[in-house]
């Protein structure tokens, strides 16, 4: 089997890796630098998931692979307040499945910046902890849950929820 993966965000290949490991799948992967075709910063859960899934796709199409991984973080509101949150799309070129969507509230601190169009959450966050390239690390997910949770884990949840359908078809394909 062969998986592509939208990005060549290091926390998102790693994440691939985990994530085939915990499955004990045996496939060979490639990380594709493909658009999202969405905001860098997605403001909703919508642009969010069309992100992801047109990394997929576009990463699947790009690498001739029999999936495609696409892993978008995104914010959305509820009420007054924002959240942080990460979606992951798989797909075969025919039928695809979302993982993720766990949602993380973040401080006025973070969103604001974001709302007013001074950067995207990770450049924020690069400014508030005076470093650079977090989203390369534990990313907002490490700093907000103090490294309890990071980017990588966050992102590893929801691939394992979204690639559940093509690794486990026996349960999906019943009465279908």
């Amino acid at each position: 089997m062969k998986i592509s993966i939208g990005s060549k965000n290091p926390r998102k290949i790693e994440s691939v890796e985990y994530c085939l490991k915990r499955y004990k799948i045996t496939a060979s992967f490639i990380a594709v630098d493909v658009s999202s075709g969405v905001s860098a910063m997605p403001m909703t859960k919508d642009e969010t998931r069309r992100g992801a899934w047109n990394r997929a796709d576009a990463s699947l199409r790009q690498a001739e692979a029999d999936l495609g991984v696409g892993l978008e973080g995104g914010l959305c509101q509820v009420d007054s307040d924002y959240y942080l949150f990460a979606t992951t799309c798989v797909t075969d070129g025919v039928t695809h499945s979302f993982g993720g969507e766990v949602l993380v509230k973040l401080p006025y601190q973070l969103w604001k910046p974001v709302i007013d169009g001074e950067g995207e959450l990770g450049d924020v966050l690069d400014r508030v902890l005076h470093q650079h390239n977090t989203k390369q690390s534990e990313g907002a997910v490490g700093y907000l849950t103090g490294s309890a949770l990071t980017r990588k884990e966050a992102f590893d949840f929801s691939l394992l929820m979204a690639i559940a359908p093509y690794l486990n078809r026996a349960v999906y394909e019943q009465g279908s």
